[in-house]
Protein backbone atom coordinates (compact mmCIF):
# COMPACT_ATOMS: atom_id res chain seq x y z
CA UNK A 1 0.00 0.00 0.00
CA UNK A 2 1.15 3.85 -0.98
CA UNK A 3 1.61 6.01 1.75
CA UNK A 4 -0.93 8.26 3.16
CA UNK A 5 -2.40 11.18 1.77
CA UNK A 6 -4.08 13.53 3.76
CA UNK A 7 -6.07 15.36 2.06
CA UNK A 8 -7.83 19.04 2.24
CA UNK A 9 -9.84 21.29 1.03
CA UNK A 10 -13.12 23.00 2.23
CA UNK A 11 -14.76 19.61 0.45
CA UNK A 12 -13.78 16.53 0.07
CA UNK A 13 -13.16 15.37 -3.77
CA UNK A 14 -15.11 12.66 -5.22
CA UNK A 15 -11.69 11.25 -6.58
CA UNK A 16 -11.03 10.23 -2.51
CA UNK A 17 -12.21 6.28 -3.86
CA UNK A 18 -10.34 6.15 -6.56
CA UNK A 19 -6.97 6.26 -3.93
CA UNK A 20 -8.60 3.78 -1.48
CA UNK A 21 -10.13 1.29 -3.92
CA UNK A 22 -7.84 1.30 -7.22
CA UNK A 23 -8.83 -1.34 -8.46
CA UNK A 24 -12.05 -0.53 -9.25
CA UNK A 25 -11.03 2.00 -11.18
CA UNK A 26 -7.64 -0.01 -13.30
CA UNK A 27 -5.00 0.51 -11.27
CA UNK A 28 -3.12 -1.47 -9.51
CA UNK A 29 -3.75 -2.64 -5.09
CA UNK A 30 -0.58 -1.66 -4.13
CA UNK A 31 -1.24 2.33 -5.47
CA UNK A 32 -3.86 2.34 -2.70
CA UNK A 33 -3.58 5.01 0.16
CA UNK A 34 -4.61 5.71 3.60
CA UNK A 35 -6.80 8.90 2.81
CA UNK A 36 -6.57 11.47 6.01
CA UNK A 37 -8.85 14.04 6.10
CA UNK A 38 -8.95 16.68 8.86
CA UNK A 39 -10.96 19.17 9.50
CA UNK A 40 -9.83 22.66 9.90
CA UNK A 41 -10.76 24.13 12.61
CA UNK A 42 -14.63 25.63 12.50
CA UNK A 43 -15.57 23.59 9.07
CA UNK A 44 -17.11 20.59 9.11
CA UNK A 45 -17.02 18.82 12.03
CA UNK A 46 -14.67 21.02 14.03
CA UNK A 47 -15.62 23.21 17.22
CA UNK A 48 -14.36 26.53 17.56
CA UNK A 49 -10.58 26.50 18.69
CA UNK A 50 -10.89 27.78 22.81
CA UNK A 51 -8.01 30.28 21.47
CA UNK A 52 -7.03 32.48 18.67
CA UNK A 53 -4.13 32.06 16.79
CA UNK A 54 -5.28 29.09 14.52
CA UNK A 55 -3.34 30.20 11.46
CA UNK A 56 -2.26 28.52 8.33
CA UNK A 57 1.03 27.49 10.58
CA UNK A 58 -0.47 26.57 13.23
CA UNK A 59 -2.68 24.11 11.99
CA UNK A 60 0.13 22.40 9.43
CA UNK A 61 1.94 21.54 12.95
CA UNK A 62 -0.86 20.56 14.07
CA UNK A 63 -1.74 18.29 11.16
CA UNK A 64 2.13 17.36 11.04
CA UNK A 65 1.52 16.48 14.91
CA UNK A 66 -2.04 13.97 14.18
CA UNK A 67 0.30 12.18 11.08
CA UNK A 68 3.24 11.35 13.76
CA UNK A 69 0.41 10.09 16.36
CA UNK A 70 -0.89 8.22 13.67
CA UNK A 71 2.45 6.24 13.36
CA UNK A 72 2.86 7.88 9.27
CA UNK A 73 6.85 8.81 9.42
CA UNK A 74 6.55 9.75 5.43
CA UNK A 75 3.57 10.72 3.28
CA UNK A 76 2.21 12.87 0.97
CA UNK A 77 0.17 15.64 1.00
CA UNK A 78 -2.80 17.85 -1.19
CA UNK A 79 -4.49 21.29 -0.29
CA UNK A 80 -6.87 23.06 -2.33
CA UNK A 81 -8.51 26.54 -1.22
CA UNK A 82 -7.40 27.10 2.46
CA UNK A 83 -5.89 23.80 2.47
CA UNK A 84 -3.11 25.43 0.10
CA UNK A 85 -1.38 27.36 2.72
CA UNK A 86 -1.79 24.77 5.56
CA UNK A 87 0.01 21.85 3.12
CA UNK A 88 2.64 24.18 1.76
CA UNK A 89 3.52 25.35 5.57
CA UNK A 90 3.54 21.24 5.66
CA UNK A 91 6.06 21.09 3.64
CA UNK A 92 7.95 23.74 4.93
CA UNK A 93 8.15 22.23 8.47
CA UNK A 94 8.08 18.77 8.09
CA UNK A 95 10.16 18.49 4.63
CA UNK A 96 11.65 14.97 5.96
CA UNK A 97 8.11 13.17 6.27
CA UNK A 98 6.41 14.97 3.43
CA UNK A 99 7.66 13.04 0.13
CA UNK A 100 5.64 15.31 -1.60
CA UNK A 101 3.10 18.06 -1.54
CA UNK A 102 -0.04 18.52 -4.07
CA UNK A 103 -1.49 21.87 -4.65
CA UNK A 104 -4.28 22.98 -6.33
CA UNK A 105 -4.42 26.09 -7.39
CA UNK A 106 -0.29 25.78 -7.28
CA UNK A 107 0.56 28.64 -5.00
CA UNK A 108 4.47 29.76 -5.35
CA UNK A 109 5.71 33.04 -4.63
CA UNK A 110 8.55 34.52 -7.34
CA UNK A 111 11.69 35.02 -6.67
CA UNK A 112 12.33 38.96 -6.97
CA UNK A 113 15.79 38.21 -7.48
CA UNK A 114 14.94 37.25 -10.96
CA UNK A 115 12.38 40.36 -11.52
CA UNK A 116 14.82 41.78 -14.21
CA UNK A 117 14.99 38.72 -16.25
CA UNK A 118 11.54 37.42 -17.09
CA UNK A 119 9.73 35.91 -19.60
CA UNK A 120 7.07 37.22 -21.47
CA UNK A 121 4.58 34.93 -19.80
CA UNK A 122 6.30 35.06 -16.43
CA UNK A 123 5.72 39.05 -16.49
CA UNK A 124 2.17 38.22 -17.60
CA UNK A 125 2.06 35.88 -14.79
CA UNK A 126 3.21 38.56 -12.45
CA UNK A 127 1.13 41.27 -13.62
CA UNK A 128 -2.04 39.02 -13.58
CA UNK A 129 -1.13 38.35 -9.96
CA UNK A 130 -1.26 42.30 -9.31
CA UNK A 131 -4.54 42.69 -11.28
CA UNK A 132 -6.35 39.99 -9.15
CA UNK A 133 -5.13 41.55 -5.69
CA UNK A 134 -5.89 44.93 -6.66
CA UNK A 135 -9.40 44.15 -8.50
CA UNK A 136 -10.51 40.53 -7.04
CA UNK A 137 -9.87 40.16 -3.78
CA UNK A 138 -12.68 42.77 -2.38
CA UNK A 139 -14.51 39.58 -1.25
CA UNK A 140 -11.83 37.89 0.81
CA UNK A 141 -11.26 41.39 2.74
CA UNK A 142 -15.55 42.00 3.45
CA UNK A 143 -15.18 37.91 4.06
CA UNK A 144 -12.68 38.02 6.75
CA UNK A 145 -14.14 41.25 8.41
CA UNK A 146 -17.42 42.10 7.92
CA UNK A 147 -18.59 38.55 7.33
CA UNK A 148 -21.95 38.68 9.15
CA UNK A 149 -22.95 41.92 6.96
CA UNK A 150 -22.63 39.95 3.50
CA UNK A 151 -24.24 36.44 4.91
CA UNK A 152 -27.29 38.33 5.94
CA UNK A 153 -27.65 40.62 3.07
CA UNK A 154 -26.77 37.30 1.09
CA UNK A 155 -29.37 35.72 2.92
CA UNK A 156 -32.22 38.42 2.90
CA UNK A 157 -31.86 38.82 -0.79
CA UNK A 158 -32.14 36.77 -3.65
CA UNK A 159 -31.03 38.58 -6.41
CA UNK A 160 -28.13 40.06 -4.45
CA UNK A 161 -26.92 36.21 -3.62
CA UNK A 162 -27.83 35.68 -7.72
CA UNK A 163 -25.36 38.34 -8.51
CA UNK A 164 -22.43 37.37 -6.17
CA UNK A 165 -22.54 33.08 -7.22
CA UNK A 166 -22.77 34.57 -11.29
CA UNK A 167 -19.79 37.11 -10.23
CA UNK A 168 -17.71 34.73 -8.98
CA UNK A 169 -18.11 32.31 -11.66
CA UNK A 170 -17.17 34.63 -14.03
CA UNK A 171 -13.83 35.50 -12.33
CA UNK A 172 -12.99 31.88 -10.94
CA UNK A 173 -14.41 29.79 -14.12
CA UNK A 174 -13.05 31.91 -17.28
CA UNK A 175 -13.46 29.54 -19.20
CA UNK A 176 -17.56 30.02 -19.10
CA UNK A 177 -18.99 31.89 -22.15
CA UNK A 178 -21.18 34.94 -21.30
CA UNK A 179 -24.17 32.96 -22.67
CA UNK A 180 -23.64 29.90 -19.79
CA UNK A 181 -23.23 32.71 -17.57
CA UNK A 182 -26.88 33.99 -17.79
CA UNK A 183 -28.23 30.70 -18.24
CA UNK A 184 -26.61 30.43 -14.64
CA UNK A 185 -28.63 33.41 -13.65
CA UNK A 186 -31.70 32.89 -15.31
CA UNK A 187 -32.03 28.88 -13.15
CA UNK A 188 -30.81 30.53 -10.11
CA UNK A 189 -33.42 33.29 -10.86
CA UNK A 190 -36.51 31.11 -11.51
CA UNK A 191 -35.42 28.15 -8.87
Amino acid sequence: MGGPAPLRSTWVPEGHRALTDPTAYGVGADDAFHVICPALPEYSFSDKPREAGWDDKRIARAWIELMARLGYERYSAHGSDWGTSITMSMGQHAPEWLVEIHLSPPIAAPDPDTFHDLTAREQGAIDALKHTEEWESGYSAEQSTKLQTLGYALVDSPAGQCAWIVEKFRKWMESMATPRMYSVATNYSTT
